[in-house]
């Protein structure tokens, strides 16, 4: 091979490899708002008629995934883009989800303890996203620490606060549930969407012109099958105080401990979360 031929193929493979090295995919911030909107009155599997009046609860590090192929169907594309991913938001990581594609490309880091009725509209953050088509949310459950709250507030040291009123027959009965989730606890793949109806299902795209906000929901009611967050609940079987207020908690006993299992087993579902993008 003479020296004019080697000088040739080396200017080749430069510009080969210039042409798969990754360039910085575009990036934007959006601010997580509280939403209360999911908080609707429903009637449950055994015919009770719930309404919230109070939602609280704590939860830390949102992150967002993408939906489907990631902008080509090559797989040496699909694995650049992780490593991109990973280095422009190195606390993220990947998790599969139910609704969600399973690959980490937002993030909103942090603590949150979250007032769902008078913190309605509230920011939560900014969290900073990639371009992409997103269709899942994932964060993990927490304990309200003091930092956040006042010392002698219920929530502290707790994952959530749920009180309301349960209806059946003319018959109302008062609950309050208070519930620790186990440490750690993830929360994988809530439906992302867009809030004005024109995604095709549970995707939102997001581009780095995007000027709108994503909207995180508590649901009483899952968008897909319809269940309520207090199915299975017979609140007419459930210790009551003097006053008639029925309390769940981890010290519950009997149908009370019953019913308090079962809904801390769905309020950790991805079924009952949702989050919205709106313009």
């Amino acid at each position: 091979m003479n020296t004019r031929t080697t000088i040739i193929l080396t200017a080749l493979l430069i510009l080969l490899a210039a042409c798969n090295e990754p360039t910085e995919a575009p990036r934007v911030e959006l601010p997580v708002v509280v939403d209360a909107g999911g908080l609707k009155a429903v009637t449950t599997d055994l015919g009770y008629q719930i309404e919230v009046t109070d939602a609280r609860m704590a939860f830390k590090n949102l992150a967002f995934t993408i939906a489907g192929e990631l902008h080509t169907n090559e797989t040496h594309a699909h694995s650049v883009w992780q490593t991109l991913s990973r280095a422009l938001l190195p606390t993220a990581h990947a998790h599969p989800g139910h609704f969600g594609g399973g690959e980490v490309t937002g993030e909103l880091p942090g603590e949150f303890v979250v007032d769902f009725f008078e913190d309605d509209g509230q920011q939560l953050g900014l969290a900073t996203l990639l371009a992409g088509t997103y269709r899942g949310a994932n964060f993990t459950f927490a304990r309200a620490s003091e930092e956040h709250l006042d010392p002698d507030d219920p929530l502290a040291g707790h994952t959530a606060i749920i009180s309301g009123t349960a209806t059946r027959n003319g018959t109302s009965t008062s609950f309050t549930i208070v519930l620790d989730s186990h440490d750690n606890r993830d929360l994988i793949g809530a439906p992302l969407t867009r809030a004005d109806g024109t995604s095709t299902g549970f995707q939102a795209h997001i581009d780095e012109h995007a000027t709108g906000s994503l909207a995180i929901q508590l649901l009483t009611e899952d968008p897909v099958e319809l269940d309520t967050i207090f199915d299975g609940i017979d609140f007419d079987r459930l210790q009551t105080n003097p006053d008639g207020l029925a309390n769940l908690g981890p010290q519950s006993l009997d149908d009370s401990a019953d019913a308090y299992n079962l809904f801390r087993r769905t309020f950790q579902l991805a079924e009952h979360y949702i989050v919205y993008y709106q313009e």
